[in-house]
């Protein structure tokens, strides 16, 4: 079933500026994206867990990851990298049982957030869960 909420827009926002509500006990992102809005539920697809968002001290950009895997996602709902790929290769080699192409290439096509549709009018944002 799709249940419509509106949320107030928080005055003064500028791309890159975000806020969190819990709507129907889930977490939701609002990120101000140029003039738009992305709005992304806060689970993460592969196997539940709450996401954060952080920003990217090298190169100022947002990214959400997972606090439980440590999965990495861009504001767009794009899985990025999976850190304990490269913080274990030192201990797990490319076998027939584990190969890291493989693994990033699997999860960048299937894993993706839930970027929810949504419609600004006036002040608000106007969304379906």
């Amino acid at each position: 079933m799709t249940i419509k909420h509106k949320v107030k827009i928080k005055s003064g926002m500028k791309s890159g500026d975000f806020f969190l509500k819990t709507i129907d006990e889930k977490r939701i992102a609002f990120i101000k994206k140029n003039k738009n809005f992305v709005v992304i539920e806060l689970t993460c697809p592969h196997m539940g867990g709450d996401l954060i968002i952080y920003k990217d001290e090298f190169n100022d950009s947002l990214h959400i990851q997972c606090s439980w895997h440590g999965y990495i996602y861009n504001i767009n709902g794009n899985f990025i990298e999976n850190p304990n790929i490269f913080d274990t290769l030192n201990i797990r080699k490319s076998n027939k049982y584990f190969d890291q192409e493989f693994c990033n290439k699997e999860l960048k096509e299937n894993l993706k957030l839930k970027i929810l549709n949504h419609e600004i009018s006036e002040n608000y944002i106007n969304f379906e869960i």
